[in-house]
């Protein structure tokens, strides 16, 4: 059997391992910059997650607290969940051994 990173708190998604991700999820969002058509090019998307955005990182993270991992989302446009699931999917597979991929 494969664990979790032992950073995070070991292998099942605990209350206390999610607090710890979303900590550092949020830290590593103040590094990443969008170009944004209410407030331009070079905005810290930490500091504007629109509250869409902010909806679906908390059923996220109350989901992966319950140690749910079939996570599903029906989206509308114009809402930056794309925006916002470029960075998640980065950081995702940036602390989680064993995990390849690639994004465009």
């Amino acid at each position: 059997m494969i664990e979790a990173p032992a950073r995070y708190g070991g292998g099942a998604w605990t209350a206390k391992k999610v607090e710890l991700f979303t900590e550092n999820f949020y830290d590593f969002l103040r590094y990443i910059r969008i170009d944004s058509k209410e407030t331009g090019g070079d905005t810290p998307l930490a500091e504007n997650i629109y509250y869409a955005q902010q909806r679906l990182l908390d059923a996220l993270w109350e989901a992966l607290a319950g140690d749910v991992h079939d996570l599903k989302c029906l989206k509308s446009r114009q809402l930056g969940i794309s925006t916002i699931c470029k960075p998640l999917v980065l950081f995702w597979m940036g602390v989680h051994d064993g995990i390849q991929g690639g994004m465009i």
